[in-house]
C-alpha cells in the first residue's frame, strides 16, 4: 500500500491520459477487480456535467483505488 494517491497521479502512472479540457469531480464507482473506475467530471469550456468511464490497463489494487476515489471525493468538497 502506498498511502494516498491523487487520482489524476494514479491515472497518469497507469498510462491514462485524461482530456487536460475535462475535470474529474468524483470517483462514485469502481469494479471488483480494480480495473474499472465511474465518476463524474465538467468539461471546462462549456461548464458541461459528464460521467465517465475510465479503464486502467492492468489490474490494480483496490485498497489504491478506494484511497484515490476518497481524496478525489476529500477535494470535491472544500
Amino acid at each position: 500500500m502506498t498511502g494516498m494517491v491523487d487520482v489524476a497521479t494514479f491515472l497518469s502512472d497507469n498510462g491514462i491520459v485524461v482530456d487536460p479540457n475535462f475535470k474529474l469531480m468524483g470517483l462514485t464507482a469502481i469494479s471488483a477487480d480494480g480495473s474499472t473506475l465511474i465518476g463524474l467530471g465538467r468539461w471546462q469550456d462549456n461548464f458541461d456535467l459528464a460521467t465517465y468511464r475510465i479503464t486502467v490497463p492492468e489490474p490494480t489494487s483496490i485498497g489504491a483505488l478506494a484511497v484515490a476515489g476518497l481524496t478525489l471525493l476529500r477535494r470535491r468538497g472544500r
